[in-house]
C-alpha cells in the first residue's frame, strides 16, 4: 500500500519550500529525499517547474526518482543514515565555503580599513611607504576571498544567449579581434547562471590570451548546446600545461609573480562551475597550446563530469 506522509510532516516541509531562502527550501527538498511520497504529487511537481535554485532542482529530482523507484515504501528508520550524493556533497561544500567567507569578510574588513587610517596619518610619506604596498594587497586578498564567496553561491538559472555573452565578455576584458574571437556569431540560448559563468570564463579568456601574448597567437572560443549540456571551449596556442598541471586547481599556485598574482582564479573558476552543476577542465592540444573546456547541466538534475 502506497505511504504517504503525515500532516504534519508535510506541513512542515511545505513551509520550508514556500520560504523565499533558497537555504531553507534546500533543507526541505533535502528532507523529502528520505520520506515517503506526499499526498498532492500535483503540488510537488508545481514547485519544481518554478524552482529557479539548481540545488534544490537537484535535490527535487532526486526525491521524484526516488518515489519512481518505489522509496515512498521504504520507513525513515530503516535507514536513518542517508548518503548524500555527489550533488548534495557539492551543495554542503559550497555552503561551508559561503559560511567561512563572509565569516572571514564581516571580521577582516573592518579591521584592515581601520589599520589603513590609523597608518596613513602615523607612517611618514604612507602614500609611498613599503606599509600602504602591503596594506593594499592585504585588501586585493580579501577581494579573492569575495570571488571564492561569490562563486560559492547557489546560482539563480535564467535563459540567456551564450553567444552575445561570450562576445560581450571579451569586450568587457578588453581583448581586441586580434587577441580573442568567438567563433559563433548565430544566436545559442541556453539555460544557466551568467554571473558564475563569468567566473569561470573571464578567468579562462585572461589565463589564454596571456599565455599566447608573446607568440602573436590569437584566442578562440567555441560554444555550443546539446540535450543534455552547454559548453564552452576557450583554445589557445601558448605555451601549455605546466608537469604538474593537476596542482593548478589548487589555491596559491601560479606561475605568475606573487607580488600581483595570489593564485586563486583557478580554483575560484572551477568553484563557480561545480556551483552550477558543471565542471572545468583543462588539457594540452596536440600541436601546441591549451583546451579549456567548461561545461554546465541544462537542468535535467544531472551533474555534469
Amino acid at each position: 500500500m502506497r505511504k504517504t506522509l503525515d500532516m504534519s510532516d508535510e506541513t512542515s516541509m511545505s513551509d520550508l519550500l514556500a520560504s523565499p531562502k533558497a537555504a531553507d527550501r534546500l533543507r526541505g527538498a533535502r528532507l523529502l529525499l528520505n520520506s515517503p511520497a506526499p499526498a498532492d504529487m500535483q503540488r510537488m511537481r508545481r514547485i519544481r517547474s518554478v524552482e529557479k535554485d539548481s540545488w534544490v532542482q537537484n535535490a527535487l529530482d532526486s526525491a521524484f526518482a526516488n518515489w519512481a523507484r518505489g522509496g515512498e515504501d521504504r520507513h525513515v528508520e530503516e535507514s536513518w543514515i542517508v548518503r548524500p550524493g555527489a550533488s548534495d556533497l557539492e551543495g554542503i561544500k559550497a555552503e561551508a565555503i559561503q559560511s567561512v567567507t563572509q565569516v572571514i569578510l564581516h571580521e577582516m574588513r573592518p579591521l584592515v580599513l581601520d589599520v589603513r587610517t590609523e597608518a596613513s596619518t602615523e607612517v611618514p610619506a604612507y602614500v609611498t611607504s613599503q606599509t600602504s604596498t602591503t596594506i593594499d594587497r592585504l585588501r586585493a586578498f580579501l577581494d579573492t576571498i569575495n570571488r571564492l564567496n561569490e562563486a560559492a553561491a547557489a546560482p539563480v538559472t535564467v535563459e540567456f544567449d551564450l553567444s552575445e555573452f561570450l562576445a560581450a565578455e571579451i569586450r568587457e576584458c578588453k581583448f581586441t579581434d586580434e587577441q580573442a574571437v568567438t567563433t559563433r556569431k548565430d544566436p545559442l540560448i541556453v539555460k544557466g547562471d551568467p554571473d558564475l559563468l563569468r567566473l569561470a570564463v573571464r578567468n579562462a579568456l585572461r589565463n589564454a590570451v596571456e599565455a599566447s601574448e608573446g607568440l602573436g597567437k590569437q584566442v578562440v572560443v567555441n560554444s555550443g548546446l546539446t540535450s543534455r549540456e552547454a559548453w564552452v571551449v576557450i583554445l589557445d596556442e601558448g605555451v601549455g600545461l605546466p608537469s604538474s598541471s593537476d596542482k593548478v586547481w589548487k589555491p596559491g599556485v601560479t606561475k605568475k609573480s606573487k607580488d600581483e598574482h595570489f593564485g586563486w582564479g583557478l580554483t575560484i573558476a572551477q568553484r563557480a562551475m561545480l556551483s552550477c552543476s558543471g565542471s572545468m577542465k583543462l588539457s594540452g592540444r596536440q600541436h601546441a597550446g591549451t583546451a579549456c573546456e567548461i561545461r554546465w547541466s541544462q537542468g535535467n538534475g544531472d551533474s555534469v563530469e
